[in-house]
């Protein structure tokens, strides 16, 4: 049987059943994405007060991930959004809470993952570093989901800085001449879009200052830059610019603000991600992504793919995805994604003295999931440390041996399918 269609007909069982089973296992758990998942931005800038410093919080939520209940002609979704701000020291500085409602007529939006509620709640802060706690719960399941991180605030009345950066979805102008921004919260462009943008704030310049906005990959190399001055309003210096995306490819890059004062020259960067539209989150680099397919295509398959220019290797790949989605009608493709979950975690806990991903045990993980349960003998007298995978629902086991000692753990159980010589 060729692998990639052995993979499609006993992989989904793991899948679907995994939840069900994982508390007996004692492998570290793959985390599961919180319900309901979101992506939230915090960004820095100057309040006009002295000593404080406003932060702004801003949650970005796709109708998708709420559950919509009808109300006469249209759909509702109620969530709840909190924010916990501690200091250092683990005291509550501030907190927030907030009550959101989406409402659309057309039961199709419902499920939309383009779609997105946006909220921003602000604070305001002092000099410090800060913890960050952000939960978000559907009001109707009850469901939630969080966030944890810490934020070094900084005090921009002291001298020339630069606010952080916001990445932008779309700028608009009202008839009044007001300009709206639209934050692009998740970071994550994709490569289809027009354009997109990028908002900072530049303080303590009294005079025309020269800007330098480049773009480059995370070695520092530069893809372009724009060099241009500006002087202050106010004393702030606010600006929009238009990242140009004709020379991006799927990427991490750099957007980089560079003013140079006299001698001093002072920065601030924000990497984003450039991909595109239906790929899963987990991909971050696009021929990586290809490598990883080695498990679930036979070589002519593979070889073909791999040594294609690249864009018949990103029509092949798409093809290939978009073939074994379990749920075409819908803009998510559950398969791909959770594939490239399992390489992302098998390289976090499998690597030794090579990727996760490329480990035995890492390709049993990525093939068939979390086993139901795992016996373990690391001290066992008359032999060298091992381990047996079990899984039930499949009615297979596959026994782990490390044999020199270092923790790297080999296949030791005959699996006649997965000839991995092949690559």
């Amino acid at each position: 049987m060729k692998l990639h269609n052995y993979f499609h007909i006993v992989s989904m069982v793991p899948l679907i059943t995994a939840a069900n089973v994982i508390a007996q296992v004692e492998l570290p758990l793959l985390a599961t994405p919180e319900v309901p998942n979101f992506y939230y931005e915090a960004v820095t800038s100057y309040a006009g007060n002295e000593n404080e410093t406003l932060l702004d919080v801003y949650i970005k939520i796709s109708y998708d991930e709420l559950q919509f209940v009808k109300i006469e002609e249209s759909y509702r979704a109620s969530y709840e959004i909190s924010v916990v701000i501690f200091d250092a020291s683990g005291d509550q500085q501030d907190g927030k809470i907030e009550k959101e409602m989406i409402e659309v007529e057309d039961f199709q939006l419902t499920n939309s993952r383009e779609k997105f509620g946006v909220s921003k709640l602000s604070f305001l802060l002092t000099e410090d570093s800060y913890r960050i706690n952000i939960g978000v719960m559907d009001l109707d399941t009850r469901k939630s989901g969080y966030r944890r991180f810490t934020i070094s605030v900084p005090d921009y009345t002291k001298e020339a800085s630069i606010s952080d950066i916001l990445f932008l979805d779309s700028v608009t102008e009202s008839d009044s001449g007001t300009v709206q921004m639209h934050p692009a919260i998740s970071s994550d462009f994709i490569s289809e879009s027009s354009e997109f943008k990028a908002y900072y704030e530049i303080y303590g310049v009294k005079s025309k200052v020269v800007i330098v906005n480049k773009v480059t990959d995370l070695n520092g190399n530069s893809i372009y830059s724009d060099k241009f001055t500006r002087k202050p309003s106010d004393g702030v210096i606010r600006e929009i610019v238009t990242i140009r995306k004709e020379k991006l490819k799927f990427n991490k890059y750099n957007f980089v603000v560079e003013i140079t004062l006299g001698e001093k020259t002072i920065s601030k960067s924000k990497t984003f991600q450039v991909r595109w539209f239906g790929m899963s989150e987990s991909i971050t680099d696009f021929h990586k992504a290809v490598d990883y397919l080695r498990y679930i295509t036979d070589k002519d398959e593979f070889e073909g793919m791999k040594n294609a220019d690249e864009k018949l290797k990103r029509r092949k790949f798409m093809e290939f995805w978009k073939k074994r989605d379990p749920s075409p009608e819908t803009e998510t493709n559950e398969l791909m994604i959770e594939y490239y979950r399992r390489v992302r975690y098998s390289n976090k806990h499998f690597s030794t003295f090579q990727e996760g991903w490329k480990a035995d045990m890492g390709m049993i993980f990525i093939l068939f999931g979390h086993p139901n349960d795992i016996e373990r003998h690391p001290f066992d007298i008359d032999s060298k440390p091992y381990e047996v995978w079990y899984y039930y629902d499949i009615n297979r086991n596959f026994v782990f041996q490390d044999f020199s000692g270092f923790g790297e753990y080999r296949l030791v159980t005959p699996l006649y399918d997965l000839r991995r010589s092949d690559f």
